[in-house]
């Protein structure tokens, strides 16, 4: 009896510290920063050391370049990062605003160039438009539009941005021709969609979303059981820089009354 309690202790002790590597592990979060250090001539560096700084939570990674130059750093956290390179006989290199976005790979090539003295070179990055290791097609609408937007104060509104959506009653669209059933809800990852009916099974307060990842075609293998969309929820995280939102709600009665006179059609 004794032994048979080890047993059960140890396996749960191994599964709980399986999830949260499974967790991180899920690719439809998190994102990747991938590229290549090169000298003048176009030729690989290997041994540059590579750092990147996230700018809203400040957490850094380092690695060197393999034989052939390349480096790669998976599972980031989506928001704007810092890449820095440097190597003894070379200008430091420092690219700046590198978007890392959920299930995407930003390419940043780093080009570095012989240096007598110490020098170092700033470069400014910009939003990848095109990820050429994802075919699928992906639309992604962040807080910082949905602000702007006169639309209801939900995410499922949002779904209507993809192309291929049609038919978006009560946030349950026909997508490419399949049925309102047939899509798929994650939040953070995690599937939340109604086991029964098919349709979103979860709602969430508008102010706590980061953004919407809505997929329509071309969809990964890992994504079997949805025809239509793909809805992916990320929800806000902490960082650095001290933020919030406000949101004013302004009604009159005056505003509600009927219409006096007689309308355009004749109708009193």
């Amino acid at each position: 009896m004794r032994s048979r309690f080890r047993f059960t202790v140890i396996a749960l002790g191994i599964l709980a510290l399986a999830v949260p590597t499974f967790l991180l592990a899920d690719g439809t979060l998190l994102g990747t920063i991938r590229g290549r250090v090169l000298d003048e001539s176009g030729a690989g560096i290997p041994g540059a050391t590579v750092e990147i700084v996230s700018a809203d939570k400040g957490f850094r990674r380092s690695q060197t370049t393999d034989t052939t130059g390349n480096f790669t750093f998976a599972a980031l956290q989506t928001g704007p990062y810092t890449l820095r390179t440097s190597l003894s006989g070379f200008q430091s290199v420092e690219k700046t605003n590198n978007i890392v976005e959920p299930n995407k790979t930003t390419e940043v090539d780093v080009t570095m160039r012989l240096a007598a003295a110490a020098e170092a070179v700033t470069v400014t990055g910009e939003v990848p438009l095109v990820d050429k290791t994802d075919t699928s097609a992906r639309t992604t609408v962040s807080s910082t539009l949905t602000q702007k937007l006169a639309i209801s104060r939900n995410y499922q509104t949002l779904i209507s941005n993809a192309p291929g959506v049609t038919n978006n009653a009560g946030g349950n669209p026909n997508v490419h021709g399949a049925l309102s059933g047939n899509n798929q809800y994650l939040f953070d990852g995690v599937d939340t969609t109604d086991v029964t009916t098919g349709t979103f099974g979860q709602n969430f307060t508008f102010e706590a979303i980061q953004e919407i990842v809505v997929s329509t075609a071309g969809i990964s293998a890992e994504f079997g059981r949805a025809q239509g969309a793909i809805v992916n929820v990320i929800t806000k995280a902490g960082t650095n820089t001290f933020s919030g939102s406000g949101k004013i709600i302004l009604t009159n009665d005056e505003w509600n009354e009927d219409n006096k006179g007689k309308s355009p059609g004749g109708v009193s």
